[in-house]
This record gives structure tokens, C-alpha cells and sequence, in this order.
């Protein structure tokens, strides 16, 4: 009688846990529905009168403005706005009017052709072999050769463009130099990569570049590393925006990353959120971790004043989109708490747009210009950027969080590739849990054993 009664006690508990889950997952909704019908009221018939970044995000979010947005532009939707492009602006617009349907290959191209070369990194290349080696670095009209000996040690500099550094181990690339291509071809088997770091800061970063060749063979390498900028110097805000929306609309975006990567950690940088546009556009789990902890204790995200809170929860929302995480769970209920009687956040067009568009996005529909179809409706990938090789982006299907649809899937990539832990039943995950191909539920934290509690067990 003790076991039915415990039973039943379990039973009736489950039913009261699932009756308060879905009277909370019905207020949420009605919550959600609330922000959606104040947004369309505040922007229907009201498009002229508000902001550039209103207009997009209203865009973006209900499919409005678009006309509106377009009317902004310098040259016929070159680049926003009319009265002085900048880059934010146009990649916004751009992220906008592509979901919309509309065709942005003028204003990509304007994005790319801001390319800059940073001044703040320095390459090195370097060449590594099991045993002595000699080898002949070719770049222009120069041939050089060296020899790596037994110390792994260079005994030479390569020219004016490759100069020995870091205790001659590695060759510094002239800044000059840095659109040269260097060929080089070893005695004996060899690998060879391009390495980076800040010119203030003692961090080194390997890039993608790594190859390799047996004797005889050739490598090649060339930096490829550019900022976006409208001025002479690097605009770091603005080249996170538009390397983001240009990896949505299928460009190849490696060449940004470099400069991205190397400088998120720069203070001056900070209020602008780098991890989360990092973690949308590498995949890479390091960020999940980076952004989870700038989280406040309150729930929301601040990089700056006040107001950026809610701009900054819907970017790190719109980061930790399709990955379980507390942290966006505890963002989207101070999100709730602070959601005004009118549905609306901080009676602000532009925030309100941009958190349902990061918190709970829709389909447009297709009179609104928008694409409706859904990419894994369809049995495609949404994959990050830099999963998805260029050939293979489907432009005519959706994804949310930053995603890509791709044709193949990157399927590749176990918990351990993404440093990850598979937790038991037993234990729970401490961190966020993403998707890999051996588990669904790869945890990003530590598994800690979960205590049994002794009146179960009787």
C-alpha cells in the first residue's frame, strides 16, 4: 500500500509540474503576442517617422519599412544612409531586406569594398620539420633559401619580406609584404602555417592555414586578413556587423576573422558584445562561455549605459538561439518582468523588434515580400558560416540564430571535437548543451552526479 501510495503521490505531482509548465509556456505566448501586436501598431502607417535602425529591425521582424528603408539609401540601395554611408547602417539594412526578399548584391559589394588591412597584428610564418631541413621560400622575383635545423632553430632571415623573430623560430612578414605569395618547398617532409597576434598583446593565434608537403613539395601561403572601415582605421563595431551579415547573405567571410578574433578582448571593444557575433558566425563553443558569463546577475546583458541593456540581451538571445543554456532561460524571464502593460520594451520601436526577432522569431508573410520557407522543413542543415562552404548556402530558405541554411551538414563534429562532455542519466550539466553528432545533448560545463533522494528509493 506504501508503494501505490508513492506512486500516486509521484503521479500527481508530474501532473502539477506539467500544469504549471503549460500555464507558464501559455503567458509566455500571450506575452509574445501582446509585444507583436504593440510593435505592429506603433510601426503600421508610421514608417517615415521613425529611425534608420527601426526601420530595419521592424523590417526584419514584421516585414515592414521596406519601401521606407530603401528611400534612405545613397544611390539606389548602394549603402545607408543617403546622407553619408556608414557600415552598421548598411549591414543592417542589408540583413533586413534580404530576409525580405529583396536583391543586396550592390550594397554587399559596397560592404566588401571598405576592406582595410589592420595595422594592429603581426603575421609570422612558420615552417616546422622532424629533422634538419633546407628550404627555398619563393615570393615575387625573390628566392631564398634557409635551413631549419635540429633546434627546430631558422638560421636566417628570408629576404626583406621575411625577417627571423620570436627567437628565431618563426619568420616576421614585412607589412609591406603582405600580398606577396610565399611558396616554399623543403628537402624533407614539412608542415607549414601563418601565425598571428596583436602588436600590444602577447597572445598567438594560428590560423586556418596550416599544409603540408613531403620532400620536394611545395606549400603556399598568403596573409589574408582585412578590417572593414569607411575612414582610414578600422571600424571594429562596424566591421562585426557587417562580417556577420555578410556570412548571412553567403559571402566568404575568412579574411575578417583574423582581425575579429585577435581584437575582441581589446576594452575599448568590449561594449560592443564581440562574443556573441563570434559565437554566430565560428560556431566555436570558447564563446558560448565567454558570453554566458558577461552575463548581469539580473538576467540581461549591459556592455555600456542603461539603454544598451535591452539592444544586448536580444544580440546575446539572438547568439544562444537553437543552445539550451540558463542563461537565456533567466534573460528571457527578466525580459517578461520588465515587458511593458502595452507589450512593447521601453516604448522603443528598435529594441522591441529586435528582442522578438531574437527571442521568438516568424515566418513573414509573402505579401509582406518575405521567404517562408523554413530550411530544416525542407530537411536542410542550419549550419554556422563557417561551417557551410560558399557553394552550398541556400539564399532562398531561412534559418534563425545567426544560421546559415546549407545543403550538406557538418555532421562532423562530436562533444569532444566541441569541447564537450556527454553526461550520464545521472548527472546534470552545469553549462549550456548544444547538438553534435554523438549526442544531442552535449554539455558545454562540467557533469556533476545528482543526489538520489532517500524517500525515492523507499
Amino acid at each position: 500500500m506504501k508503494k501505490i501510495g508513492g506512486i500516486l503521490l509521484i503521479i500527481f505531482l508530474l501532473l502539477i509540474s506539467m500544469s504549471i509548465v503549460l500555464a507558464a509556456n501559455d503567458t509566455e505566448t500571450q506575452k509574445i503576442d501582446n509585444a507583436y501586436n504593440c510593435l505592429k501598431e506603433k510601426v503600421e502607417g508610421n514608417c517615415n517617422t521613425i529611425g534608420l535602425d527601426a526601420q530595419s529591425f521592424s523590417l526584419l521582424a514584421i516585414g515592414e519599412c521596406k519601401s521606407e528603408l530603401e528611400n534612405q539609401s545613397y544611390n539606389d540601395n548602394t549603402c545607408w544612409p543617403s546622407t553619408g554611408c556608414k557600415l552598421k547602417d548598411t549591414a543592417l539594412a542589408v540583413w533586413a531586406l534580404d530576409r525580405n526578399g529583396a536583391n543586396t548584391e550592390d550594397a554587399e559589394s559596397w560592404l566588401l569594398s571598405q576592406k582595410k588591412v589592420p595595422e594592429d597584428l603581426i603575421w609570422y610564418l612558420e615552417i616546422d620539420a622532424d629533422g634538419k631541413t633546407d628550404c627555398k621560400i619563393s615570393y615575387g622575383s625573390t628566392e631564398k633559401t634557409i635551413t631549419i635545423d635540429e633546434d627546430k632553430k631558422i638560421n636566417k632571415d628570408a629576404g626583406s619580406c621575411l625577417s627571423r623573430a620570436q627567437d628565431n623560430y618563426w619568420l616576421k612578414i614585412d607589412d609591406s609584404c603582405y600580398d606577396k605569395n610565399f611558396t616554399i618547398s623543403c628537402d624533407q617532409s614539412f608542415i607549414s602555417t601563418l601565425i598571428y597576434e596583436k602588436k600590444q598583446g602577447s597572445t598567438i593565434y594560428v590560423s586556418s592555414q596550416t599544409e603540408s608537403a613531403s620532400g620536394g613539395g611545395t606549400t603556399e601561403h598568403t596573409v589574408n586578413s582585412y578590417c572593414l572601415s569607411t575612414s582610414s582605421n578600422c571600424d571594429y563595431e562596424g566591421s562585426l556587423w557587417a562580417t556577420f551579415v555578410l556570412s548571412q547573405t553567403g559571402n566568404d567571410i575568412s579574411e575578417f576573422l583574423p582581425y575579429l578574433i585577435a581584437m575582441a578582448d581589446e576594452d575599448a571593444n568590449q561594449k560592443y558584445l564581440p562574443s556573441a557575433f563570434l559565437l554566430m558566425i565560428t560556431d566555436s563553443s570558447e564563446y558560448i562561455t565567454t558570453l554566458t558569463n558577461e552575463q548581469k546577475t539580473e538576467g540581461y546583458w549591459q556592455t555600456s549605459d542603461s539603454n544598451s541593456r535591452y539592444y544586448d540581451t536580444a544580440l546575446a538571445l539572438l547568439a544562444l538561439y537553437s543552445i539550451n543554456t540558463d542563461q537565456a532561460d533567466a534573460a528571457k524571464t527578466w525580459l517578461f518582468d520588465v515587458q511593458e502593460d502595452s507589450g512593447c520594451w521601453r516604448n522603443n520601436i528598435a529594441d522591441t523588434a529586435f528582442i522578438l526577432y531574437a527571442l521568438s522569431p516568424r515566418a513573414l508573410s509573402k505579401e509582406g515580400g518575405g521567404d517562408t520557407e523554413d530550411c530544416e522543413d525542407y530537411k536542410k542543415y542550419c549550419e554556422s558560416p563557417v561551417d557551410c562552404a560558399q557553394d552550398n548556402v541556400l539564399d532562398s530558405y531561412s534559418c534563425y540564430g545567426g544560421k546559415v541554411c546549407c545543403s550538406v551538414s557538418s555532421g562532423d563534429k562530436t562533444c569532444d571535437d566541441r569541447g564537450g562532455l556527454v553526461c550520464s542519466e545521472n548527472q546534470q550539466c552545469t553549462g549550456a548543451t548544444v547538438e553534435a553528432s554523438d549526442s544531442t545533448d552535449c554539455c558545454l560545463g562540467s557533469c556533476i552526479t545528482q543526489e538520489e533522494n532517500e524517500c525515492e528509493n523507499q
